[in-house]
C-alpha cells in the first residue's frame, strides 16, 4: 500500500469532492491537491464539451509500452477529458516511477491502490470519474489519433448510448489485421436492430437473419468504446472472476441502451506482446476460469437471454482455452484437459441450437464434435485452425 497518492487535475476541469489525507474505507490512500464541490458540475457542463473520463489499470507494465500509452492519450486533440491511471498494486520502484512520470501531467490522476486485478483496478476508475462519458484503455495498449474526438462526435451527433469503433491487433509496430471496411459506415442500432447486435455481442457470431458479423469491432469488449456515464452507473466489474469479466460489464451495459452506433474507423490498437500473451499451463487454471463463466446464468435470466446464445459464449471460452492449452502442451495433456473441460459446461453446451446462427462449415463442425464430445478431433481442428490464423487474443 502506498502512503499517499497526489490526485493532479485541470483547473477547467470541475471535480466532486474529496477526502484529504488518511486510508479511506475503500482502501485507497490519497491526498487531494484541490477539491470543488459537485453544485456547480451540472451547471457547468450545460456549456461545455462532454468531459470524458479515460479508465487505464496498470500493474507493472514495461515502461516503454506504458510511455507510448500515454502519449497516444495525451496527444490527442479532444482535450476536454481526465486520465485515470489505477495503480494495481505494482513494486514500489515500479510507483515511484508512475509517480514521476506523470508528475507534470495535469489531466492525470494516479491511485495506488493493494494489487487486486484489472477489475477491482477499473472499478476504482468507475467510482472516481467525474466524466459525462467513460471510456477504458490498457496501459500496453495505444489510441488512435483523433479517438476521443470522432468518438465524442459520433456519439453526440446520432445521440447514442455507445459509440463504438475498430480495433486492431499490433505486434512489433506492425499490424497484424487489416483496417476493416464496410459499405455503410456509420451503422446505427435501435430496435430489433439492437436486440439482434445484442444477441450477436453474447453470442459472438452472425445471428441468422439479423446482424452479421462487423470486421474489426469488438462488441463483446471494452475496447475501443465510449459509453455515456448513464449506461454504467450502479455497475461494477465482477471481481471474483478471472475470465471475461469485462464482457459482462459490456453486456450490461449494452441491455441499458436504447441506441449504439459503429463505425468502421480504427481508434484502438491492440498491443500483442510477450507481458499481455498468457497461456496457464495448470488445468486448475482454466477449470476455475470457466467455472467462473457461470456468472453469466445469473444476468441470463434477468436479461432474458437467449439460451443458446449463452451457450455460444461458453463454447466460445473453451475453444479460446483448447487453444491456449494447445499452444503449451502435448496432444495428449490438451486432450485430457479438453475432456475436462467439456465435462465441466457439456449442460450449458447443449443449449446451443446451430440453426440460429450464420456459422462457417469449420465452425459447424467445432460444435457437432463438442455437443459430441469427440475430443480428439475438436482439438486436432483447433490446433490446424490456429496454425493457419496466427495468435488470437
Amino acid at each position: 500500500m502506498r502512503d499517499s497518492i497526489v490526485l493532479r487535475y485541470r483547473h477547467d476541469l470541475s471535480q466532486k469532492a474529496l477526502p484529504v489525507g488518511g486510508l479511506e474505507d475503500d482502501g485507497i490512500c490519497r491526498t487531494a491537491s484541490s477539491t470543488h464541490g459537485s453544485a456547480s458540475r451540472s451547471l457547468e457542463h450545460k456549456s461545455m464539451p462532454l468531459l470524458i473520463s479515460v479508465i487505464t489499470p496498470v500493474y507493472n507494465v514495461d515502461h516503454d509500452l506504458f510511455q507510448a500509452c500515454a502519449d497516444s492519450i495525451l496527444s490527442q486533440s479532444y482535450e476536454r477529458y481526465e486520465w485515470l491511471v489505477i495503480d494495481d498494486g505494482s513494486e514500489p520502484a515500479y510507483a515511484d516511477w508512475l509517480d514521476a512520470y506523470l508528475g507534470s501531467v495535469d489531466k492525470a490522476v494516479v491511485f495506488h491502490i493493494q494489487n487486486q486485478g484489472p477489475s477491482a483496478a477499473r472499478n476504482v476508475g468507475l467510482a472516481e470519474a467525474h466524466g459525462d462519458a467513460v471510456l477504458f484503455i490498457d496501459a500496453d495498449d495505444r489510441a488512435r489519433e483523433g479517438y476521443f474526438e470522432h468518438a465524442v462526435e459520433l456519439m453526440q451527433s446520432t445521440n447514442a448510448d455507445i459509440a463504438m469503433g475498430c480495433i486492431v491487433n499490433v505486434m512489433g509496430g506492425s499490424p497484424l489485421s487489416r483496417a476493416a471496411t464496410w459499405n455503410v459506415s456509420p451503422q446505427v442500432f435501435e430496435g430489433d436492430s439492437l436486440t439482434g447486435f445484442k444477441r450477436f455481442s453474447l453470442a459472438r457470431v452472425s445471428i441468422r437473419g439479423s446482424v452479421k458479423s462487423l470486421p474489426g469491432v469488438s462488441p463483446y469488449t471494452l475496447y475501443p468504446k465510449l459509453f455515456k456515464r448513464e449506461v454504467l452507473d450502479g455497475l461494477r466489474f465482477d471481481e471474483q472472476i478471472s475470465y471475461a469479466e469485462d464482457t459482462l460489464l459490456n453486456l450490461a451495459a449494452l441491455e441499458r441502451s436504447s441506441r449504439v452506433v459503429a463505425t468502421d474507423e480504427v481508434w484502438y490498437e491492440r498491443v500483442i506482446n510477450d507481458a499481455s500473451i498468457t497461456h496457464p499451463t495448470d488445468p486448475r487454471v482454466f477449470e476455475s476460469q470457466l467455472s467462473g463463466m457461470r456468472a453469466y446464468l445469473d444476468p441470463m435470466d434477468r436479461y432474458h437471454w437467449n439460451r443458446s446464445d449463452v451457450g455460444m459464449r461458453f463454447l466460445q471460452a473453451l475453444l479460446s482455452m483448447v487453444r491456449d492449452c494447445s499452444l503449451r502442451n502435448s496432444l495428449g495433456r490438451t486432450c485430457a484437459l479438453t475432456r475436462e473441460l467439456v465435462s465441466l459446461v457439456h449442460e450449458e453446451l447443449s443449449w446451443i441450437d446451430a440453426k440460429q446462427y450464420d456459422l462457417s462449415r469449420g465452425y459447424r463442425m467445432r460444435v457437432f464434435l463438442v455437443k459430441a464430445r469427440l475430443v480428439l478431433p475438436l482439438v486436432l481442428l483447433v490446433k490446424k485452425t490456429s496454425a493457419k490464423t496466427g495468435y488470437l487474443r
